[in-house]
């Protein structure tokens, strides 16, 4: 059996074990930022999407109305032509020259019409998919941020507990005991005792329990483990 010092030292090893776990689960709440980082990134991929999208389907616009207007300029020209309103030859000719030029203005055009048809869809389909996925991202944030206020109102309550269990059981230990533990928990990321296994291996860094710390244990003397140097602890007698 643990003599009384191990297992006062024992009790605050609890508290300070359930601190390192609160700590641990604390830092998933960084989780947030990563998501936010990751709706920001996706953001700004569905903004270059959208103006890839509307430059391009602007100018295919731009493109029909322009042609709207040359072949009203052509109509126009065609009912001059053949309205029998322009007579001169260089008149003619020179209206023919126009109309040859805005025809082939407006051939050019079309040309270019159709590429976008082609460029068009597929820009409008990824910038409304990117869209569709930032509003699934910016949904899943909000209701992730929503769990992590009651998660972390949670985390702060047991912090708070623990914290105030700690004084109270380290003023009942042993000073010399407790300095030692101390000094090896800073060393071992907040833990510095570890429980023996029935298979009499460390519940820590899972090394083997030598003879010799077996009869330290049995002796109710305080033994360290020859893998993790942290206070070992055993409830009952190593056999």
């Amino acid at each position: 059996m643990a003599s009384v010092e191990l297992a006062r030292l024992h009790k605050l090893f609890l508290v300070d074990a359930g601190l390192v776990e609160v700590t641990k689960k604390a830092s998933a709440l960084k989780q947030g930022e990563k998501l936010q980082a990751d709706l920001a990134s996706l953001s700004k991929k569905r903004d270059e999407a959208a103006a890839a999208f509307h430059e391009a389907h602007g100018r295919q616009r731009d493109l029909e109305l322009l042609n709207e207007q040359l072949a009203t300029k052509v109509a126009q020209i065609e009912k001059q032509l053949f309205g029998g309103t322009v007579t001169n030859p260089k008149e003619v000719e020179a209206m023919e020259a126009q109309k040859a030029a805005l025809g082939r203005q407006q051939a050019q055009n079309d040309d270019n019409i159709l590429a976008l048809w082609d460029e068009v869809p597929p820009l409008k389909k990824a910038f409304e998919q990117l869209e569709t996925e930032v509003s699934e991202r910016s949904a899943a944030l909000e209701a992730w941020k929503k769990k992590a206020v009651v998660f972390r109102d949670q985390l702060v309550e047991k912090m708070q507990e623990l914290n105030a269990k700690r004084p109270g059981l380290a003023e009942n230990i042993d000073k010399t005991l407790l300095a030692r533990y101390e000094a090896i928990r800073k060393n071992n990321g907040g833990i510095g005792m570890a429980e023996v296994t029935r298979e009499r291996t460390c519940n820590e860094c899972g090394t083997a329990i030598s003879e010799r710390i077996v009869n330290l244990l049995n002796e109710d003397r305080v033994a360290i483990c020859e893998g993790c140097s942290r206070i070992l602890y055993s409830a009952g007698d190593v056999l």
